[in-house]
């Protein structure tokens, strides 16, 4: 079964910001404290999930560093984990 995750990149700020978010939308088991530990526990998913994210937050996220960095390693993991996936939905 497939899960889909609406993903806020405005949650995605600031390292605290984003490890508690994260940590918190996946129920990871151990906090993810920066982006190489987002990396390995992204690495990890084994259910297939669909990350969504709007086309005009996509936008806003290119203006706050910290959240396009950590939508850079979401998107290296998605080429390396055949079980996450990235999609940029339109606005409605």
């Amino acid at each position: 079964m497939q899960r889909y995750i609406d993903l806020d990149p405005k949650r995605l700020t600031t390292k605290k910001d984003m490890g508690e978010y994260l940590t918190s939308l996946f129920e990871f088991q151990l906090p993810v404290t920066n982006l190489d530990a987002l990396h390995d526990a992204l690495s990890e998913i084994s259910q297939d999930t669909i990350l969504c994210v709007s086309r005009y937050e996509m936008k806003l996220t290119c203006e706050e560093e910290y959240a396009w960095r950590t939508l850079m390693v979401i998107s290296e993991v998605t080429i390396h984990n055949p079980h996450l996936h990235l999609l940029f939905t339109e606005d409605i």
